[in-house]
């Protein structure tokens, strides 16, 4: 066995990790349930055409990444009961909320130029933003969230 010497200063312990982000309470845009589209059935690789699925759309302020328009799908088979005059916050959240175990969780960052809508709701001119794909996955590799979200931050 070999013991590797250690010196004689006592180590420091870090202090459990703790949010340090605040933020400005969301403002919903909208909230909808519906069949999902073909785009969200392949995102959320659902097995029924015929899914039933919550639509959120908000803006969020961020300390870290400025305004945020953010675009939520869930799957309603994954949130038995849940409908769309619940709130809607996290996604971790929800998952202990229904018993789920997130596993992985995917993200795609890419700069594009911001779609109207999202224009009018960061409230600038047309102009590039960054455009952040998350997939959530739970523990069996079942997706049970895409979010698309824009940031825009003034410098």
């Amino acid at each position: 066995m070999t013991v590797f010497p250690t010196s004689g200063y006592p180590r420091k312990r870090r202090p459990p990790r703790t949010s340090v982000r605040t933020e400005a309470p969301l403002r919903l845009i909208s909230q909808t349930t519906g069949t999902a589209t073909l785009i969200e059935w392949a995102k959320l690789a659902l097995g029924d055409a015929n899914t039933q699925v919550l639509r959120v759309a908000r803006v969020r302020q961020d300390t870290a990444f400025g305004t945020l328009v953010e675009q939520i799908v869930l799957p309603l088979d994954k949130f038995p009961g849940l409908t769309h005059g619940d709130t809607v916050t996290d996604v971790a959240d929800l998952a202990e909320r229904f018993g789920l175990q997130i596993e992985r969780v995917s993200e795609r960052i890419t700069l594009v130029e911001a779609p109207g809508d999202v224009v009018g709701h960061l409230g600038i001119a047309a102009g590039g933003v960054v455009k952040l794909e998350r997939i959530t996955e739970t523990s069996d590799g079942q997706p049970i969230e895409w979010r698309v979200t824009y940031a825009w931050k003034e410098v």
